[in-house]
């Protein structure tokens, strides 16, 4: 298991904003579309992983890791290639650049619409 702990230099949100957070279509932006996060939670969940719910600036997300038996029965966590979605080009190099020294491979993409059609990650990190 991975934990990847967020802290948002920003105002944070309100208590109804946690509520509402992994609402389809509910959104705060002015042209959002509301499923970033929805989409981010649904992904998260089928690699057995969760997002816990935010606290003010901070929220943590525990990713789940495929682990297979080396010699002796010891585990092994295996290579991962990790997508990484934000619109935020410093959050984008600080995970990709924590994925990449744990030894998984990291791709960034700036747009979640644009993430997983082929149309390019994104910027280069």
């Amino acid at each position: 298991m991975v934990k990847v702990r967020i802290f948002d230099a920003g105002t944070g949100m309100t208590a109804e904003e946690c509520e509402r957070l992994f609402t389809p279509y509910y959104t705060t932006k002015q042209h959002g579309t509301g499923l970033g996060v929805a989409i981010v939670q649904s992904v998260v969940s089928d690699h057995h992983g969760t997002i816990g719910k935010p606290s003010g600036q901070r929220c943590d997300l525990h990713c789940g890791t495929a682990l297979r038996r080396g010699k002796g029965g010891t585990r092994v966590s295996r290579k991962a290639d990790i997508l990484i979605v934000d619109d935020e080009a410093d959050t984008l190099a600080s995970l990709s650049r924590a994925f990449r020294l744990a030894g998984h491979e990291a791709t960034v993409c700036d747009n979640a619409a644009r993430a997983g059609t082929g149309e390019g990650p994104g910027p280069s990190i």
